[in-house]
């Protein structure tokens, strides 16, 4: 179920969404829920710790300072040394 939201913002950007939403024949309403959902999945990913993993094994082939030991010691680089979950 989709959940109403009122947002205010300035005259100025209302008028450039509403530009927007003209040149590309869509509506205002569009536009800010892609904005919302492109945010959103942005910083979910900055914050999700396997992927950040995944960044450093990407890194690794193209690092020399990376992490050679990643498979065996992930725990250590995923929550760091002093980490309870590390030392499971």
């Amino acid at each position: 179920m989709k959940k109403q939201l009122v947002v205010r913002i300035p005259e100025e950007q209302n008028f450039m969404l509403t530009q927007l939403a003209l040149q590309q024949n869509t509506t205002v309403s569009y536009l800010v829920r892609q904005a919302i959902f492109k945010f959103l999945s942005q910083d979910m990913e900055e914050d999700n710790d396997l992927v950040a993993l995944a960044k450093i094994g990407e890194d690794m082939t193209q690092d020399p300072d990376a992490p050679q030991d990643l498979a065996t010691n992930y725990k250590k680089y995923l929550y760091g040394d002093n980490n309870k979950e590390s030392q499971k």
